[in-house]
């Protein structure tokens, strides 16, 4: 579903003419990036994989990239590669690989959603949760009967979420000294 789409439903869930959606375009756009944002990084968590060059000192710049956290890093043979971000924060990590290419896989963003033909990259059985979503921020502000139809729209949306993996579900992590960090 494009972003027309999702706001004719909305339109439709709302028993409010779809004529009438220059009235609430910019709200409602406002309230789409937002469940957009809180899909992806809340639930969603899509990954990319970037290859990179870590210099002699085992420095990787990663900074320019949309990442979210760097989920893992593997040399070339496929080897883990253990890594560090920067105290600056700046998106340069420190590696325990030297001068070699190392293969970074991030959890990532992606831009906020603007045109009328743009499609969320989200998995298409959750489209409709933005719909939810929209319909629970625009009514919670409402009456008292408003912000308990808001309610019905909050529980969907939250329940089609609990539906959603995310995109690492599966994987296996290694934790490294995990109980002597913790004692």
């Amino acid at each position: 579903m494009n972003v027309s789409a999702i706001l004719h439903h909305v339109m439709l869930e709302l028993d409010e003419d779809p004529a009438d959606i220059n009235d609430y375009d910019q709200k409602f756009m406002m309230y789409l990036n937002m469940g957009y944002q809180l899909i992806l990084r809340q639930h969603y968590k899509p990954r990319e994989t970037y290859l990179s060059q870590a210099d002699e000192r085992g420095m990787v710049n990663l900074s320019g990239y949309d990442i979210d956290c760097v989920v893992q890093m593997q040399d070339e043979d496929g080897r883990i590669v253990h890594f560090r971000a920067d105290a600056q924060g700046d998106g340069v990590y420190h590696t325990t690989a030297r001068d070699e290419d190392v293969v970074v896989v991030c959890q990532v963003t992606y831009p906020p959603l603007s045109g009328e033909l743009d499609v969320p990259r989200i998995p298409e059985h959750v489209h409709y949760a933005l719909v939810q979503y929209i319909c629970y921020k625009h009514l919670s502000s409402g009456n008292l009967a408003k912000q308990s139809r808001a309610q019905y729209y909050k529980q969907s949306f939250y329940e089609m979420m609990s539906m959603l993996k995310p995109v690492g579900t599966g994987s296996v992590t290694t934790y490294t000294n995990f109980y002597s960090a913790t004692n």
